[in-house]
């Protein structure tokens, strides 16, 4: 169904106008709102909508979806800023409209295109991604993934659609979504064994049902370095096609990607052995500390 945020914010709205729908995924809806020059991004989650729930019980699925969307704004007023969207003028709060309970909060709106949009348009184009975008996505990852493990979170959907190329010179490169990021010293917030994200995109230890116990951000690097391939030579280094998501899993836990300088010559040998690095199957052959990845970036 469809929601209407005028019904559900009523008042609340003030001098802030719908504008058009951003877009919809499981049980949230994201709109435009405008208030003279000013520009926000309105999520709605649906508490009550239990489609596609995977047998999750209604009152354990709505405490879930509740404490996922808490959880995100507070993650996003701790983080938000330069690489990291930040929270908008509407911070959390459930509202209640025709009986229906809604989860409500806002996020700055940045102008731009997210990376799976420009794969789509370069493919189509038969253009290659430029060399120094590739590498500014993979350092602003690395900013991104230092900045939340420094409090032990772990973002757990690192993937293109969540990476904006912006219009803003001062932040080119923006991550956002924090909705399901881990917190290593919080409670899981998922019923499902395998935990929420993004199957092409997930680290292999993340398949392990105990994962929890000793995922770091390692499992981020994967994804960032999956996700950086991707822009790079214009297809995952793992899925391909229309595989199914029995044939990813397979690939994921035991096939390797094809070296990235094979395709990317020209983003240098040591950048692509570190992507490379990156996407191993097991932790403990990536990279172990992010300031080496740092130094790397700056030779």
């Amino acid at each position: 169904m469809t929601i209407d945020p005028n019904s559900v914010l009523g008042s609340k709205l003030g001098p802030w106008k719908v504008i058009r729908i951003l877009g919809s995924g499981g049980f949230k809806e994201v709109f435009l709102l405008q208030n003279g020059e000013r520009q926000e991004a309105l999520k709605i989650t649906r508490y009550f909508d239990h489609t596609g729930s995977g047998g999750i019980e209604p009152e354990e699925l709505e405490t879930m979806l509740r404490s996922r969307t808490e959880r995100e704004c507070n993650l996003l007023a701790r983080f938000g800023g330069g690489c990291v969207v930040s929270l908008g003028s509407f911070g959390y709060e459930e509202l209640i409209s025709d009986g229906r309970k809604y989860g409500v909060y806002s996020e700055e709106y940045l102008p731009g295109k997210t990376l799976d949009k420009l794969i789509a348009e370069a493919k189509s184009i038969g253009n290659r991604s430029n060399s120094s975008m590739v590498k500014l996505i993979f350092a602003t990852g690395i900013q991104v993934i230092e900045r939340i493990w420094g409090e032990k979170i772990v973002h757990r959907d690192i993937k293109p659609q969540n990476i904006m190329s912006t219009e803003q010179s001062e932040r080119p490169i923006v991550f956002f979504d924090l909705g399901i990021a881990f917190e290593r010293a919080g409670a899981s917030l998922t019923a499902q064994p395998l935990g929420p994200g993004t199957l092409r995109y997930r680290a292999p230890e993340t398949l392990d049902p105990d994962y929890r116990a000793s995922i770091d951000f390692r499992s981020d690097l994967f994804s960032l370095a999956a996700t950086v391939y991707e822009f790079a030579v214009g297809f995952h280094p793992i899925h391909h096609g229309s595989m199914s998501d029995g044939e990813t899993v397979y690939r994921l836990l035991k096939r390797n990607a094809e070296p990235l300088f094979n395709h990317r010559a020209d983003l240098g040998e040591q950048f692509c052995l570190l992507i490379d690095n990156c996407l191993h199957k097991r932790p403990a052959l990536r990279p172990i500390r992010i300031n080496d990845i740092k130094r790397m970036l700056e030779v």
